[in-house]
């Protein structure tokens, strides 16, 4: 049952206060650095086209730290006006696959990453740029805290609300720390062995106020760990 660990995100003026974020900027500085050296060891083995392909990757990563920064900065002059400065209507399995491409530069050694929706085509009228930011941390996130071999998610469904849940067979979070897990610098008991300062889940609810959506969160049915975005949406189907 998700209900006891529901998080409601009520709107506020102050989300993006604090301008560029840093915790996703420092988890994709990291993973350009580990993709350098990969491309030295693999240059040294005379393996040039595994050198082109990771050479990609962090094209598509820089990518992301830009929009990510165009973002921030234009949290610091209009509060309500980024939330619509985006906007735009979108495919939403194109767009999840532009995350899905991105994302697996940061996958573990066989680790998997699959797209679920249902129904299959969705359009959607949303903010592109702020949706990618939380739905990309969710992803890190579910990387991070899972082991190599290991599935994640990205489900998609209509209920009353648009859902988007990222699912991962992680380490999971202790039942009684849920509640807090939204909270600024906080960090479950059972992350010590995991880099990170506790603001990345507390960031996603900051951009999730603009676009007064909720998240929740919950355990994975066999292990691991559920979060779940809400969105409003003007939604159609197109043929």
């Amino acid at each position: 049952m998700e209900a006891p660990y529901n998080t409601i995100i009520p709107p506020s003026d102050l989300a993006l206060k604090n301008g560029v974020d840093n915790h996703s900027l420092r988890t994709s500085l990291s993973v350009v650095m580990s993709t350098v050296e990969l491309i030295e060891k693999h240059y040294l083995k005379g393996n040039t086209e595994e050198c082109l392909n990771r050479l990609e990757n962090i094209k598509l990563i820089v990518k992301d730290i830009v929009e990510t920064m165009d973002v921030s900065q234009d949290s610091y002059s209009s509060c309500p006006a980024v939330a619509y400065s985006y906007v735009t209507n979108f495919e939403l399995r194109e767009f999840l696959e532009g995350i899905y491409y991105t994302s697996k530069s940061y996958l573990k050694e066989d680790q998997s990453l699959h797209i679920n929706m249902e129904p299959e085509e969705l359009h959607l009228f949303q903010n592109k740029k702020i949706l990618n930011q939380v739905l990309t941390n969710l992803i890190q996130n579910a990387i991070k805290y899972s082991p190599e071999g290991s599935p994640i998610s990205i489900n998609v469904s209509v209920e009353d609300r648009l859902k988007i849940s990222v699912a991962d067979e992680g380490i999971g979070i202790p039942d009684g720390e849920k509640i807090n897990i939204f909270k600024k610098y906080y960090r479950a008991s059972n992350t010590d062995d995991y880099s990170g300062k506790g603001v990345g889940l507390y960031q996603i609810k900051e951009y999730l106020e603009f676009l007064n959506g909720c998240i929740t969160v919950h355990d994975n049915a066999n292990k691991g760990t559920v979060f779940s975005v809400y969105l409003d949406y003007s939604l159609r189907n197109r043929r």
